[in-house]
């Protein structure tokens, strides 16, 4: 007897309907994006259960004839493609012809659809795969998709659903997406008979956003464009104080395609870079539009990844563009603004402020710093020679590019704790961290300055143990290192040996240079300057330090070189180097009307 058998219908039905249906999310993306096919302008989508027991999907688009209804339901079915030439041009979500036969192999689906000015619907009924009933119903224009009892004929798949609330959490999520990739179609979202969330469907992207994020998220973005040689970039991005915890806001959404990929999304975040402390990730939701014939959809089964047939033009596109709407905004924090929250719903993630940014600075973070100061001991205050020379050393850019923003004129005003400048500005009071502050200065001036930065000589050489297989990176990189002060060689098969060391760096250099060395070699394929990480290390050691007290005078040319700066608005590692408190926000809170008049309640 032969071995090798061929499966019946029914089995191989299921086992192809788990590269499509792995949980309810799945029916929930696989029948919307068929009704976005079929022209729909308003979705409605209900789960119980989580999506296990229902998932109902309405909509009000072209709907099918009782003919391409019973076809719908057959295994590569599709009215999408003829041939595999029709993939060099598909613009459409849906068009393997495996949702339906998917979802219904695995389910109880109810079908009822009614073409736009026929006479009535057509309902078919199925149950794992196989048609039950055929009838004709009354039902307005559109189809109505039901399943129920996801996976009952396959229980280890049920068994391996999570909780009801993860599940709604993941389908809502799936929604989303659709709703912010088609912000001109109406979506609403319903869970166990209440509604969670809907977008308006008037075709603004901010106002999805809102209505999925809440409307402090929307106001906290700033618009994204650019186009260039047949391909377009557009969407939103979170300004700094937006960032996150995890990746979770990010969306990339190509030619209608809720996609994952890592060289884009990485180009997006390396446009962050300097804006965001470590372990804290941007948020956007951007909209990509190619030229069918130089993407490939077809290459994951649920088609949630794409191949373009020249991505490092498309990471391109993605980091300028980002890039040079950040540039363009005003990033200063504002203190009064409220808190940006999510809306309710499981999947909602809450778009929180940026935690650690408000004063006052973390108390660790100030002992390092104050340990390797290259002034003096905190408690004593500067010398005005020391500070002046500082500042003449890293004068501001001559001219700022295009688009560019910068802080206004701030007039000195005070200080507290020894650390934060309070200036006066011509829209609030600016609170401006000097020891951030000043690094940035030091900086951006290093960055500029084409001359390779002076090398102080150690005494002592310093031995930093290096894993081997980093080895190479630096052997790569030696000549750069050595044009910012860092003279090392190989020691050994794991370690380097430190020769000389950049002059910024004072005191006792033994942590610092372990410490420039790991970064230099975690940064390894990252965009932007590859001296960033030394360079940054470098500013942090050479700037004043929190504690440290500066005259009146002092501060305020630092104020001056602050507000002269390209990107003044964080520090290289990301912190913010200034808040801002606006008139509004004081008069408000002392009980002013707008332009200083006093409120009813308040007082002479």
């Amino acid at each position: 007897m032969s071995r090798i058998r061929i499966l019946d219908s029914r089995t191989a039905d299921q086992i192809a309907a788990g590269e499509v249906v792995e949980r309810p999310a799945s029916v929930v993306k696989e029948l919307v994006e068929n009704a976005l096919d079929a022209g729909a302008r308003r979705i409605v989508i209900e789960v119980t259960g989580g999506g296990a027991r229902t998932v109902i999907v309405r909509d009000d688009g072209e709907g099918m004839s009782p003919e391409d209804a019973r076809l719908a339901l057959l295994r590569h079915a599709t009215s999408k493609i003829q041939s595999l030439e029709d993939l060099r041009s598909l613009a459409t979500l849906g068009f393997r012809g495996e949702a339906l036969p998917s979802i219904a192999s695995v389910s109880r689906l109810d079908l009822v659809t009614r073409p736009q000015g026929a006479e009535r619907a057509w309902r078919i009924a199925a149950a794992g795969g196989v048609v039950e009933r055929e009838e004709p119903v009354g039902a307005p224009p559109g189809t109505t998709v039901t399943v129920r009892d996801l996976f009952y004929n396959t229980p280890a798949r049920a068994a391996g659903l999570r909780s009801a609330a993860a599940e709604t959490a993941a389908c809502s999520q799936a929604a989303e997406a659709l709703a912010l990739a088609f912000p001109h179609v109406s979506f609403e979202f319903r869970s166990d008979g209440r509604v969670l969330w809907r977008t308006d469907g008037r075709g603004r992207l901010r106002d999805a956003a809102a209505a999925l994020y809440g409307p402090e998220f929307a106001r906290g973005c700033v618009e994204v464009a650019r186009a260039a040689e047949g391909a377009a970039v557009e969407g939103l991005a979170a300004r700094p104080e937006l960032a996150r915890a995890s990746r979770a806001l990010q969306m990339l959404i190509v030619n209608g395609h809720a996609v994952r990929h890592a060289g884009l999304r990485a180009a997006a975040e390396a446009a962050y870079r300097g804006l965001l402390p470590a372990r804290r990730f941007p948020a956007f939701i951007l909209h990509l539009r190619v030229d069918p014939a130089v993407v490939d959809v077809n290459v994951h089964p649920r088609k949630l990844e794409v191949r373009f047939a020249d991505e490092r033009r498309m990471t391109s596109l993605v980091h300028h563009a980002i890039a040079i709407a950040l540039k363009s905004a005003d990033l200063t924090p504002e203190w009064g603004a409220p808190p940006a929250s999510g809306a309710s719903g499981g999947s909602r993630p809450a778009a929180t402020p940026w935690r650690g940014a408000a004063p006052p600075g973390n108390a660790a973070q100030s002992e390092t710093a104050a340990a390797w100061s290259p002034l003096r001991p905190s408690a004593a205050p500067l010398s005005a020679e020391r500070v002046a020379e500082a500042l003449r050393l890293y004068e501001p850019a001559a001219a700022i590019p295009e688009g560019g923003r910068r802080l206004p004129p701030l007039r000195h005003a005070g200080a507290v704790l020894g650390t934060y400048l309070l200036a006066e500005g011509p829209d609030g009071l600016y609170i401006v961290d000097q020891h951030a502050a000043h690094e940035k200065i030091f900086y951006e001036q290093l960055l500029r300055d084409a001359r390779a930065v002076a090398a102080q000589p150690l005494a002592l050489p310093l031995v930093v143990p290096v894993p081997p297989a980093r080895l190479a990176l630096f052997e790569e990189r030696r000549a750069l290192w050595e044009r910012f002060g860092v003279v090392a060689e190989p020691f050994g098969p794991d370690s380097l040996v430190v020769r000389a060391v950049p002059a910024l760096l004072y005191g006792d250099p033994q942590e610092a240079v372990a410490q420039l060395v790991e970064e230099l070699l975690e940064d390894e394929g990252a965009a932007g300057d590859p001296r960033a990480p030394a360079l940054a290390l470098a500013s942090c050691k050479a700037a004043v330090k929190a504690g440290d007290r500066l005259s009146p005078a002092e501060a305020q040319a630092l104020l001056d070189r602050l507000a002269s700066l390209e990107e003044p608005f964080t520090c290289p590692h990301g912190r913010p180097t200034v808040w801002k408190i606006p008139s509004a926000e004081l008069e408000r809170r002392f009980g002013r009307r707008a332009g200083g008049g006093r409120g009813p309640a308040a007082a002479d």
